[in-house]
Formats: C-alpha cells, structure tokens, sequence
C-alpha cells in the first residue's frame, strides 16, 4: 500500500510529535500511528496535569508512506482507514489535507492498495459469458433495512456479489443474509467506529433461490443507530454464467439448415437473458454414420405358394 499526503497538519505537544496519521486495517487496534501514544492523545495532558493542555501546530507538510499490508487481509471484504488531522477537540484546523492519487496521470505518487491472489481454477468454462444485475433495494430509508430478492435458475450460476450500501451518515454496519426457515448468515461486520465500505463482498455460495438481506447502522456498545438510516439506493450487484454456444441439434439435410436451427436456439437461449446476439460464430463439422430413414432400400421378398 503507498499512501500519498498532501499538506497534512502536523502537531507536536511540548515538543513531542502527536499522533496525526492513523491507519486501520481490518481491525479496531491501530496498523501505523505517527505518534508516540496510538490510544489517546490527551495522555499527554494527564503526565504533564496541564489544564490547558494546548498542542501547538506545525507547518503543513507532505509525506509518502509506503506498507506491506499482506498478512492483514482477509477473505472477504478489506477496508482500509485513513485518518489525518487527528488533533481532537484541542485546536481547530485551518487546511485541506489530501490523500493524493491521480492514477492516470500520476500513477507512481499516487495513492494506492495493491493486492495479487490466485484463483483454484477458472471462474469461465469455454462458451460461458458473464452476465451482470443490480437490484435496487427501493422503499424508504430506514435502519434497519431489509431487502428480499430471488435468483432464477438460470442465474445460479453466480461467480461474485456486492451490496453497494448508500447512507448519508454512519457509524458501524452490520450485513446478513439468510433463506426461509434458515438461520442468518453474517456477511460483514464493521472492525471499528466509521469504517463502512461502499462495497461490500457477499460470498456467492451464501446466494440461494429465495434471500433477505439485512443491513444495520449501529453504535459501539450502544445498540442501532436511530438516525443514521440506510437509503432506498443501496443495491445488490451480482455477476452470472449463462452458455453463450449451443450444441448438435436435430439432422438436416444441408449445413446452412443445420446452422440456421444452431442460430436460431442460440438466440432463443440467450435472449431469455436479455442478451442481443448481434455478432456469431459458427463453423461446421460433417458427422458420418447418423441412422437416418431416407434414401434407396433393397428389399428381399420371400413368398410360398401352397400347391
């Protein structure tokens, strides 16, 4: 992970360097702090038993910070958290910072978080295409907020799913799922105060032919947060196999025959999923040996006449 800042505020009390930036990784405990106490910054104050306890503000600066994140990620929806300016209630702020990231132009300085993997095989079979849908959770804004949905057989063949969950305040989310007559299944669980992911990953094994999904804004220790509601354009996204070629059909007499009928299901087949098949491929193969009740027979007839 590289993290660019630009014109940060950076604080010290009696000389000593406070915690400005913390970083979070899937986890409430800070992952880097710049400070010399990654708690409370007002420590400072209790040790020194300064009423005031002011912390005097340094030029703006920037800084470029690099991290090897590897063994904090998880399977499953990864949030990383940046704070800045993390001064409190002691003085008031008079910047902009910045986490720069200009990916186009500027990719080398630019903010970013890098991750590799490997899948177990490949998530498409020859002739497969991927199909993509949202549902919009629609109703009003409430929290909780639950949303009811199905999947067609047709679409059950899911190979990765999101909930874009849209709120105009938060704290803390909690995500579910579950079937009729089934116990709920977590999805995700916000690690610490303010971490809440646009997107979050829902595993496509957890998808079945009838779902709910639940999502809930709360506070540490406290319970629902009564006004930090979810918003009727959160969605749910998911991305579906469905055979984009067809196979043998009935025997004709000519290839153009038997490549008309071949297009003709494949349209039928993929038109079911709102797909317009504007450019297709075909190619012939001659079968020999096919039984097939046509063509010039030889008959041999046996007849006894009683004398």
């Amino acid at each position: 992970m590289q993290l660019n800042l630009k014109r940060f505020e950076d604080s010290t009390f009696l000389g000593i360097n406070t915690s400005d930036i913390k970083i979070y990784v899937n986890s409430k405990e800070p992952f880097y702090y710049d400070g010399i106490n990654k708690e409370n910054d007002e420590t400072y104050c209790s040790r020194v038993r300064n009423y005031y306890c002011t912390r005097v503000l340094e030029d703006p600066r920037d800084a470029k910070l690099n991290f090897d994140i590897s063994n904090k990620i998880i399977n499953g929806t990864n949030v990383v958290s940046v704070y800045v300016n993390c001064y409190g209630d002691l003085h008031w702020g008079d910047r902009e910072a910045i986490i720069y990231s200009d990916p186009l132009n500027d990719p080398d300085n630019s903010s970013y978080v890098e991750v590799s993997y490997e899948i177990d095989e490949p998530l498409f079979l020859y002739g497969e295409i991927d199909i993509t849908k949202e549902k919009i959770f629609g109703g009003a804004a409430s929290n909780p907020k639950t949303f009811s949905f199905n999947v067609s057989e047709s679409e059950s063949k899911i190979i990765e799913a999101f909930v874009h969950i849209a709120q105009g305040f938060s704290s803390m989310i909690n995500v579910s799922i579950w079937q009729p007559n089934q116990p709920k299944k977590i999805i995700f669980t916000s690690p610490s105060t303010r971490v809440v992911p646009e997107n979050v990953f829902v595993y496509p094994k957890f998808i079945e032919s009838q779902n709910t999904i639940e999502i809930v804004d709360f506070q540490p220790y406290v319970g629902i947060s009564p006004t930090n509601y979810i918003l009727p354009w959160s969605s749910l996204e998911y991305t579906y196999l469905v055979k984009g070629l067809v196979g043998y059909g009935n025997v004709f007499n000519s290839s153009e025959a038997a490549i008309q009928d071949a297009i003709e299901r494949l349209i039928q087949q993929v038109g079911s999923e709102g797909i317009s098949a504007e450019d297709i491929q075909t190619d012939t193969q001659s079968v020999q040996g096919i039984k097939w009740l046509w063509g010039p027979a030889l008959f041999k007839i046996l007849v006894w006449d009683k004398v």
